[in-house]
């Protein structure tokens, strides 16, 4: 099978300056078909056994496919990984730190405009929390409707430490900690 082989020459590629698998996982579009969601599946359960072998976090894609993320992750010990660019609303949070391993959620610029998502950063662990540009998506206020860039990511760290009522200075601290935890950099 050619996922398999491709899967095989990834691994090839892996040396300590890799610190993660991903970004891979499950989008479930509207323009999906049931035959392409089930191929993505089946590639995301390969690149989860390869996160496994080369003992390294996933970056965790899933979009319009909470729920099913959560049941597939579910049946895999020893795994990590960021919820990127996480959108599975206060519900899933706790769904996703009951999953067997430690995972982060992705938070980006979106924060600063996105209703609700506030609330949803207050529910986050602290300790469990990591940044994201999405270059060059979601862009966060004053430049949004422009192209993100990894400098506009002081403007999610400013905001996140609005909605902690922290210091930006402690802030800045936690997630880098976190980003250290979850890359093993430390």
């Amino acid at each position: 099978m050619e996922v398999d082989k491709d899967c095989a020459t990834l691994e090839k590629l892996f040396d300590d300056r890799v610190v993660a698998v991903g970004e891979c996982g499950l989008e479930f579009t509207d323009e999906v078909s049931e035959t392409e969601k089930k191929e993505q599946v089946e590639l995301f359960r390969k690149q989860i056994l390869m996160s496994q072998k080369v003992n390294r976090p996933l970056i965790i894609h899933s979009r319009q496919a909470s729920d099913e993320m959560l049941e597939i992750l579910s049946e895999y010990e020893n795994l990590s990984g960021v919820i990127h660019c996480y959108s599975g609303g206060k519900k899933r949070i706790k769904k996703y730190l009951d999953l067997p391993g430690i995972w982060y959620f992705g938070i980006d610029g979106n924060l600063t405009y996105e209703i609700g998502l506030e609330e949803v950063v207050k529910n986050i662990p602290k300790d469990r929390l990591v940044l994201e540009t999405d270059c060059p998506y979601l862009t966060p206020i004053p430049f949004r409707g422009e192209k993100n860039y990894p400098e506009y990511i002081k403007y999610v760290y400013q905001k996140v430490s609005e909605v902690w009522q922290m210091s930006l200075e402690t802030t800045e601290k936690i997630i880098d900690d976190n980003a250290k935890r979850l890359f093993k950099l430390v």
